[in-house]
């Protein structure tokens, strides 16, 4: 899944990117907040499709975190990065 994300295909990346949270759930707690909630930090200029599935996964992300560490600095950046997105159906799957 993971070599999915990195792929060049945007279709095998909007695939991938629903999966967050199962990839999430495999790594737990730590390897999700070590790495790949810092890897989500290179989909910035990602397609708007790919952008879609990373914000509807975002909650899943957060429930696989200890309540303690959703605030993390890397998390609230991601966050961050997909509500000042420009297309508002981005922001409207964060919820």
């Amino acid at each position: 899944m993971l070599d999915d994300l990195k792929s060049e295909e945007i279709k095998r990346k909007v695939l991938a990117a629903r999966h967050l949270g199962d990839i999430a759930q495999h790594f737990g707690p730590e390897k999700t907040k070590q790495q790949l909630i810092p890897f989500l930090k290179e989909f910035e200029d990602e397609e708007e499709d790919v952008l879609i599935e990373v914000a509807g996964q975002m909650p899943a992300l957060a429930r696989i975190l200890p309540s303690k560490e959703t605030s993390i600095p890397e998390f609230l950046l991601n966050f961050q990065m997909l509500l000042s997105y420009e297309d508002y159906s981005v922001i409207n799957a964060v919820n």
